[in-house]
């Protein structure tokens, strides 16, 4: 697998088209907004005075003291649940790489909250995509979680039906670009399994790293290309040459973890389909 470019994995990801733009602006983070409701929701329970509440004309409900320690038990124990571990260094990194590129090209990147043209369709990521993808699901609530899962469940299967060489493995190492190109233009139509309704990423902070770097004009040859159907038209200006170095060096960073974790887990494969990621299984040679 050629590590060059960061977002190579994309541009087989529409064969006829130029590759979609993935979820690349920064959104808030579910688990903290919900943990912050519920502490209000507590903290209004506990402030609840029994003396002026006999006195408050409006109907009100009646709290036991042994009924309001069990919700507020209840709730502090979701609230001191773990957060999941922060993504790698490396996804970090390259988040700060986009928005300084993003800044050098004076705001004309249009990846915005809600733009998931990008996000319908599978694509390959690494195994160190699934790694983390699988750190950001463990975080998730239970219900959240099993939404994911199941929409990942779904897609795997009626990819394994057109697709049987997948149910022997789901490495796609010995898979050639016309057949990648052939799965990904058969189910184009596929939202990502942790795209909500309301075009929000579910484990956005553990997204894959494509999804990180996505969106920036690509250049081969002195050319600068739009890096998805949205980028109509290319900046006038180019982006630095001192990025591109960055982005390299990036990549290479990429590429010593990828084989860093294939040599610690034995694994003879790099890449799966986005869909595989969500799933609880070890990857490869399936039984």
């Amino acid at each position: 697998m050629d590590l060059g470019i960061l977002p190579r994995p994309v541009q087989r990801h529409r064969p006829d088209r130029q590759p979609r733009l993935l979820l690349t602006q920064r959104r808030p983070d579910h688990r903290s907004l919900r943990q912050s409701r519920m502490s209000h929701h507590v903290r209004s329970l506990s402030d609840i005075d029994p003396s002026t509440a006999a006195n408050d004309p409006r109907p009100s409900a009646s709290f036991s003291p042994h009924l309001l320690r069990l919700v507020t038990n209840a709730m502090s124990d979701r609230l001191l649940d773990p957060a999941p571990p922060d993504p790698p260094p490396l996804y970090r990194t390259t988040d700060h790489w986009f928005q300084r590129a993003t800044a050098a090209l004076l705001g004309e990147v249009p990846c915005r909250l809600g733009c998931t043209s990008c996000c319908i369709g599978p694509f390959p990521i690494t195994l160190l995509d699934v790694q983390t993808l699988q750190q950001g699901l463990a975080g998730l609530p239970p219900d959240h979680r099993h939404h994911i899962e199941q929409r990942a469940i779904e897609q795997t299967s009626v990819m394994e039906a057109a697709f049987p060489q997948l149910t022997h493995t789901d490495l796609l190492d010995k898979w050639t670009d016309q057949d990648i190109d052939r799965l990904v233009t058969e189910f184009h139509h596929h939202p990502c399994p942790a795209l909500d309704a309301e075009g929000r990423c579910g484990v956005y902070s553990h997204r894959p790293l494509v999804c990180r770097s996505m969106g920036i004009p690509t250049e081969d040859r002195g050319l600068a290309q739009g890096a998805c159907e949205i980028q109509t038209f290319i900046p006038i200006l180019r982006l630095p040459s001192s990025f591109r170095q960055e982005e390299d060096r990036l990549a290479q960073e990429e590429a010593s973890a990828l084989e860093a974790l294939r040599q610690h887990t034995g694994t003879a494969g790099e890449e799966v389909f986005l869909p595989y990621g969500f799933l609880q299984h070890e990857t490869g040679e399936k039984v």
